[in-house]
């Protein structure tokens, strides 16, 4: 959590904070400016500590920078700047650029925002990297899907997937006690093709009692059943950015 600047919680800091939480309130929700905790959690992640939830007895709510977002205007604004290294479409070169990046996690998230999604499931390479934004937006917690023969202390668990578009099976590996049957959750990666990734990761869910409320990709490569069957929300099609 942040701290306050110069007189502790009854600082300019604390009260400029409590101003915003009156000023942007709705009901008894209000806008958090440090945005770590929502409406279910909140007494375990702040402690009661936030002026905003302490202060002004008002709740916490995460999503907010998702709930405001012109999702047709980040959509645009992603496939005019995506960038292309030899011909095809550089996802880390995305993530290397702060304008892009920052609409990244709100564009992913902003569906989900009323799901109470508590889990974001991400398989592995960059997954995790984009779970990691939709999670903070979401006020959830991130569950990797490592690839087998990488470091995963407690892995208990191999999941196979179906065969790519490359033809090759990946493996991943998780741990049992990662997801339970409370959870509900939204899997995450950068692309979406066949849809073999999700749907391995997708049954480990399910296996585990969680509710998969739907899935996010950055990249839409795949053909409409594929998207229809996993609910997948994507931010740009591949043909826009590498036609």
């Amino acid at each position: 959590m942040l701290e306050d600047g110069a007189g502790g919680r009854g600082g300019p800091t604390s009260l400029l904070r409590l101003a915003i939480a009156r000023i942007s309130s709705t009901s008894d929700y209000v806008t958090c400016p440090q945005r770590f905790h929502t409406k279910r959690n909140r007494a375990a992640i702040c402690g009661g500590f936030c002026p905003n939830c302490s202060d002004s007895g008002l709740r916490c709510q995460t999503g907010t920078v998702s709930s405001a977002l012109d999702l047709d205007d980040a959509r645009r604004r992603l496939t005019a700047g995506f960038p292309l290294v030899e011909d095809h479409p550089d996802v880390a070169g995305v993530l290397r650029d702060p304008a892009l990046l920052a609409l990244v996690g709100p564009a992913l998230a902003q569906p989900f925002v009323g799901a109470e999604v508590t889990r974001i499931l991400a398989p592995e390479a960059r997954g995790p990297i984009l779970g990691a934004l939709v999670a903070v937006e979401l006020g959830a917690g991130l569950v990797l899907a490592r690839r087998a023969g990488t470091n995963h202390p407690g892995a208990d668990m191999e999941i196979c997937s179906e065969p790519t578009w490359r033809g090759e099976v990946q493996r991943f590996q998780a741990r049992s006690f990662d997801l339970g049957p409370g959870d509900r959750v939204l899997i995450v990666d950068d692309w979406v093709t066949t849809g073999s990734s999700m749907r391995a990761v997708r049954n480990m869910a399910v296996d585990a009692g969680a509710t998969v409320v739907g899935a996010a990709a950055l990249v839409n490569k795949a053909p409409p059943e594929v998207i229809q069957e996993l609910a997948v929300h994507t931010l740009v099609d591949f043909d826009d950015i590498a036609g």
